[in-house]
């Protein structure tokens, strides 16, 4: 699999089987033996898993259309909805802590400016 995902799909079995008997250059009987084990049993095997589309008639293997599922959709649109929803709430803590330190300040102040001269 990690083979054909580093080739420029669509292959042909033949290019498949030169890749992975490239280094040893065997015999053609060696190398008709990967190419008939790769056409017969190995690519129609990950064919019917989805991991690869293999069309035997012209020997050709390519990478599965990817196309999104219906529930990736929605969890992608409710993972979009509860990050807003957390970034409204973070907003609105933040400026209830500002307006407590208003309140906290103005309380202060004018506890301090009502009392304070009172002790001079």
């Amino acid at each position: 699999m990690a083979l054909i995902d580093e080739m420029n799909t669509p292959v042909t079995v033949d290019e498949i089987a030169d890749q992975l008997t490239e280094p040893a250059r065997p015999s053609i009987e060696t190398w008709a033996g990967v190419h008939e084990r790769l056409h017969q049993n190995r690519l129609p095997t990950l064919d019917a898993a989805g991991d690869i589309e293999f069309d035997d008639t012209q020997g050709l293997v390519d990478r599965p259309t990817a196309y999104p599922v219906e529930g990736e959709l929605r969890s992608t649109a409710a993972v979009g909805s509860i990050s807003i929803a957390a970034l409204f709430v973070l907003i609105a803590l933040v400026s209830a802590s500002a307006l407590t330190a208003l309140a906290v300040t103005l309380i202060t102040t004018t506890f301090a400016v009502w009392f304070v001269p009172s002790f001079v």
